[in-house]
């Protein structure tokens, strides 16, 4: 009896282990393309300090955008409240209302705080800089978290299918997806309008 629950025990911890490792390879290398779009506008991002001050702020809130869509995606799924007609679903839609106004809410926080912090430090602006800053992280958070949406529902689809636990491969994924479309979206956005 002891020798079967020992065999068990190495058996899983043997099968997470090559999970994580799977997905720390994907993630990782995810995560290092994500500087490649930030060379390219690095000047523009100097001579703007208060999208220079959002960008990491923009990459952490999308990273939290990941885990909190993907988890509660993977529990609608598991509590078997998705069916065919998951669109239209109200706690599904609850929830895309929800993560919304909460990007609303924080992104306007934070280019409100990031003007602030770089006035003291210094930077002046005028209206149309802050409207620009504003338009350019507000387009580049919605359009991220889309595509965090995107990954979260079709990965989870995908993989729930295969009888795996999304949870163990999106989170994990949504993350280092948020952090790669966090710095690409948000460097076009600054090419774009600044």
């Amino acid at each position: 009896m002891n020798v079967a629950y020992n065999k068990s025990i190495k058996s899983t911890s043997f099968r997470i282990i090559f999970e994580s490792l799977k997905v720390l390879f994907i993630t990782s290398a995810i995560v290092l393309i994500a500087g490649v779009p930030l060379n390219a506008v690095e000047e523009q991002f100097y001579t703007i300090i208060p999208m220079l001050i959002i960008l990491p702020a923009i990459c952490h809130l999308i990273g939290i955008f990941g885990i909190v869509i993907s988890s509660k995606f993977t529990t609608l799924l598991f509590l078997g409240k998705l069916d065919k007609n998951w669109l239209n679903n109200k706690e599904f839609i609850a929830l895309i209302k929800g993560i919304f106004m909460i990007v609303l809410v924080s992104t306007l926080y934070m280019v409100v705080l990031a003007i602030g912090i770089a006035y003291l430090k210094g930077f002046q602006t005028n209206l149309l800089m802050a409207a620009k800053i504003l338009i350019a992280s507000l387009a580049s958070v919605i359009c991220i978290v889309l595509g965090i949406f995107a990954v979260s529902i079709f990965g989870g689809l995908y993989v729930y299918k295969k009888n795996q636990d999304p949870d163990n491969y999106l989170t994990p994924i949504t993350t280092a997806i948020g952090d790669l479309l966090g710095i690409t979206v948000t460097s076009a956005f600054v090419f774009l309008i600044f």
